[in-house]
């Protein structure tokens, strides 16, 4: 799981999906992601912002790629051979941007 790309109506269940695979409290959570990007260039920028003290190698996560792409319907269907072009292409953005992988 990632926090980016994500469209500005997804960010609720990225919310939920990450607080439930990483068994962190959601009120936490909410005070701590200003979700402030779209973009995976734009999250990596407000990464920088906060003046990292060690070295980040980000992720992009399949499950935010299909959210990402798909939408809503990413939870109940495979994607189509269209839809497969547009996850190739926003990870290929994202690694373009600075991600250092996918993960699955």
């Amino acid at each position: 799981q990632s926090l980016a790309p994500a469209r500005p109506d997804q960010r609720s269940v990225n919310s939920e999906v990450f607080c439930y695979l990483e068994d962190l409290p959601e009120a936490t959570w909410d005070a701590s992601i200003p979700w402030t990007w779209e973009s995976y260039a734009d999250y990596l920028e407000v990464l920088q912002g906060e003046g990292l003290g060690l070295n980040v190698a980000t992720l992009v996560g399949h499950t935010v790629l299909r959210l990402f792409v798909v939408g809503d319907e990413a939870w109940h269907r495979p994607s189509t051979p269209d839809e497969i072009r547009a996850l190739a292409s926003a990870l290929t953005a994202c690694l373009h941007a600075g991600a250092f992988g996918m993960s699955t």
